[in-house]
């Protein structure tokens, strides 16, 4: 079974469950079989559909419906606050809470059959995207601005120009999408109006091993390539924000240890990717660079700088994964 398979074979394990029995035949591996290291395994993501219409076996919706809200509402305060200067702060803070959100509908999608109602608003994600546009023209100009400061080097200002010039195109554009996102209460009508009464008492559980699981095989069968390190990140993201929006830091793993290794995990693979999508915007400006002698040098001498720090912390993030694919949930 090829990856491309196996990774739609995993998705959505718990609506996906009919669908992939437990094989009998001990001859045939059943879907996932070689991913069972550190405690987790496929047969456990996939081998038993929960029982949605038991008492005992189902916790009330209104817990998830109340995170989802916050999260509205949140991001409506947000984006508010960026009409106003387009802060670096409030757009970080912006893409922290979509992400969030993400999370959380992901998890809800993943145990109803008729998942509409909590796919994400496209509006929104359009903002997420302009705006991830926007930050990394600022991140890229702060840290051409930071290096240039502790190395001594003379700020390279036609390029800062250019940055500068991208940056407001950037926030024309978002600004756009933002103007263009619909009331943030028809979002919450449409959520809480299409909500079952109760949900699987161990879905967040069951989420957080499958996102684990797909982690893992990213892990063992991937080399250590940037791709490869962002899509792991996104998933450790899921893990990190389920488990601190569902206030199950503590009972999800042994000592509530393994959600400060999810969390650098995820904060050390955020650093690398920040730092890679920095290096790789000023290289591809270097190819054809039109600057002066001088101030090429200097975005050379950058670009050599930063392409050592970033093989330092993909070795830093790379460890601090292998730390969290050693870590067994209960």
């Amino acid at each position: 079974m090829g990856l491309k398979q196996q990774s739609e074979t995993f998705e959505n394990p718990v609506c996906r469950a009919g669908k992939n029995p437990v094989h009998n035949d001990r001859s045939q591996k059943p879907p996932g079989q070689l991913f069972n290291t550190a405690g987790i395994t496929s047969r456990e993501v996939v081998a038993k559909k929960p029982d949605r219409l038991m008492p005992n076996n189902s916790i009330p919706t209104f817990k998830y419906q109340s995170a989802v809200e916050k999260r509205l509402n949140h991001l409506d305060q947000l984006i508010l606050k960026i009409n106003k200067d387009f802060g670096v702060k409030d757009i970080h803070d912006f893409r922290v809470e979509v992400k969030k959100l993400k999370a959380l509908l992901r998890l809800l999608r993943s145990v109803l059959k008729d998942s509409s109602a909590y796919r994400f608003p496209r509006d929104i994600d359009k903002s997420y995207k302009a705006l991830g546009h926007l930050r990394e023209c600022q991140i890229q100009f702060e840290m051409i601005c930071s290096t240039c400061q502790h190395r001594g080097f003379t700020l390279p200002s036609r390029y800062l120009e250019k940055i500068k010039q991208q940056t407001n195109l950037c926030e024309q554009k978002a600004r756009i999408a933002l103007k263009n996102i619909s009331p943030i209460d028809k979002k919450k009508n449409r959520i809480m109006g299409n909500s079952p009464v109760t949900l699987p008492v161990n879905m967040e559980s069951r989420f957080i091993r499958y996102k684990l699981l797909t982690v893992k095989e990213k892990f063992i069968l991937a080399s250590q390539d940037d791709v490869s390190l962002h899509e792991m990140r996104k998933r450790i993201k899921d893990v990190q924000y389920i488990l601190s929006l569902t206030a199950e830091k503590t009972t999800a793993f042994s000592g509530g240890l393994a959600f400060k290794t999810v969390r650098n995990a995820s904060r050390m693979l955020g650093e690398f990717h920040d730092f890679a999508v920095a290096l790789d915007q000023l290289e591809r400006e270097l190819k054809v660079p039109p600057y002066s002698m001088q101030e090429n040098e200097t975005l050379q001498s950058i670009s050599q700088i930063w392409r050592l720090h970033k093989e330092k912390l993909k070795v830093k993030a790379w460890s601090a994964c292998k730390v969290l694919m050693h870590t067994k949930p209960k």
